[in-house]
């Protein structure tokens, strides 16, 4: 706030934006003393605001309301890319005036702090640091992740997830009661919204290609295509006569537009050694999975690459930039001779100096199909971390590789679990507390029989004063044998200091019969009497 920054928040049409800026923000800023006068909304996807579509009539507006005043005041236009470009009055044959101008004049006003939501990338994400001159920042907004969903659901993990890959995360599929109201909503979000604005956006003139473009791309998420193979695909199914045959230039156009209006992202293959990428084929994967089962009527359930679409979208929302990756190794072919054969990595994840290199697989029952998967790490020839998130088990391990296996939940939760400790940790240094973490150690049974010591590790050892609590972080226990690993390490301790395990999946606090206090999150925070 107040940083001399055009905030542009980012995504997909209903996904949140609107309720963020105009709903939330809103309230804070009233409780934070702003009068309701002192906000300035224009919604330009609605027929009452119309007329500041025109960028000069909005530049006017505000102006009029807040230039040569003391007061600050706060800007918000929501869908800026309906604003229309306008002749310049003083040039009109010159270059057009577009938001960009207008939002640009008025963030020249100091008494002004201006926020906009947009639903184009190519109009908002890929100009803003040249059009707004360096002085803009991007939120970008997305359908709910897993995790995010999870804790408005609740409930046992296995069923929100079967939800969440048949329905997806659009926000207001929470509120609606039943399935068919589900799928009716996320139908028409396709029919009505989506592709209605791309066609009178653009001016697009086969809306039947556009169309059955996005059928393509949904049929095929996680699958490796290009325009070309597309065009052809679509030829040959609708056995157009020579006259209407599709390009590839207009698949590929129709393909942009369906990117820009972040319906679906590109990932594109990477080869590991050789540093480059490749032109064409790549994948793609589309922004909600909800909105692509709807698309295809809710058919074509292959959970492995749903399960990769989930997994790419999630490892976008923790602000990863994610490849393909192409790596190559001699192998035997039938002849007996040795050839190179490229093997793939579905995903390279990077984040700052970060990298993992990251498999998707539904089951690997046999030793084949684990080979398989484990085949393209071997040939990277360095020492990223490498995970395979999987369906067909629980409990997380290390095979002798060091390479980490780990069902496709607790993958999609892991973030949301280091993020409830850090905030716990930072919590209690607020407080006043020393805080380390706690090792103890136990004799336990191996899986020889024989009886071995086993180091056993509590979050946080909290010290204020002569006060000492122990606390575990558990974002979810929903079976007893996660309660007994969680409650393990403080039989171990030998004493009788306070014992708490805040939890993100109760909302009442309790003790159990060893005096443990269980307690949700909200509530450990906003308890002070607690340390």
């Amino acid at each position: 706030m107040w940083d001399g920054q055009v905030k542009v928040v980012t995504g997909i049409r209903r996904c949140g934006k609107s309720y963020i800026l105009n709903t939330l923000f809103r309230k804070y800023l009233y409780e934070n003393g702003v009068p309701e006068d002192h906000i300035l909304s224009y919604e330009l996807d609605l027929a009452k605001d119309i007329r500041y579509r025109n960028p000069l009539e909005l530049t006017d507006a505000v102006r009029s309301l807040t230039e040569g005043k003391t007061e600050q005041y706060y800007l918000f236009v929501d869908e800026i890319q309906m604003s229309d470009q306008v002749p310049d009055p003083y040039n009109p044959a010159g270059k057009p005036i577009t938001f960009y101008d207008a939002l640009n004049d008025l963030n020249s006003l100091p008494n002004l702090d201006i926020y906009v939501t947009g639903s184009n990338s190519k109009m908002l994400s890929s100009d803003i640091l040249t059009e707004f001159r360096g002085r803009s920042d991007e939120i970008r907004m997305r359908p709910l992740s897993f995790s995010e969903y999870y804790s408005a659901v609740g409930g046992d993990k296995t069923d929100a997830f079967d939800e969440y890959a048949f329905y997806g995360g659009m926000p207001l599929i929470l509120s609606r009661p039943d399935e068919t109201s589900k799928m009716n909503y996320l139908k028409s979000l396709f029919s009505e919204v989506y592709l209605k604005d791309i066609v009178e956006r653009k001016k697009i003139k086969r809306q039947d290609i556009l169309s059955a473009v996005v059928d393509l791309l949904c049929s095929s998420v996680g699958s490796l295509t290009n325009p070309n193979n597309i065009s052809n695909s679509l030829n040959s199914m609708q056995k157009l006569s020579k006259e209407n045959t599709v390009s590839s230039n207009t698949v590929k156009s129709y393909i942009d537009q369906l990117i820009d209006a972040y319906l679906f992202e590109e990932c594109r293959r990477y080869d590991v050694k050789g540093k480059n990428y490749f032109n064409y084929p790549n994948k793609y994967y589309c922004d909600d999975l909800g909105l692509r089962n709807a698309r295809i009527g809710f058919r074509q359930q292959e959970m492995t690459h749903i399960m990769e679409n989930i997994i790419y979208n999630d490892l976008r929302v923790r602000g990863c930039e994610v490849d393909v990756g192409v790596v190559y190794g001699s192998e035997k072919n039938k002849s007996g001779n040795y050839a190179e054969v490229a093997r793939e990595i579905d995903f390279i994840a990077t984040k700052g100096l970060k990298k993992i290199y990251i498999q998707s697989a539904y089951a690997l029952e046999t030793e084949e199909k684990t080979a398989a998967e484990n085949k393209p790490f071997a040939l990277t020839g360095d020492s990223f971390e490498k995970i395979i998130v999987r369906h067909d088990i629980r409990k997380r391990w290390y095979d002798d590789r060091g390479v980490l296996n780990i069902g496709i939940i607790d993958f999609l939760l892991q973030e949301m679990t280091h993020i409830m400790e850090n905030i716990i940790y930072n919590d209690l240094r607020v407080r006043g507390c020393e805080v380390d973490v706690g090792v103890v150690y136990g004799s336990e049974k191996n899986k020889s029989g024989n009886y071995a010591e086993v180091a056993r590790e509590i979050d946080f050892i909290a010290t204020k004063g002569l006060k000492k609590i122990y606390i575990q972080s558990a974002y979810a226990l929903e079976t007893e044998e996660k309660t007994a690993a969680e409650n393990k390490p403080f039989a171990l301790t030998g004493d009788s200091f306070e014992k708490i395990i805040v939890r993100h999946d109760i909302r009442k606090r309790w003790y159990d019969d060893r005096g443990v206090l269980n307690i949700g999150i909200i509530d450990f925070l906003l308890d002070e009497s607690i340390i």
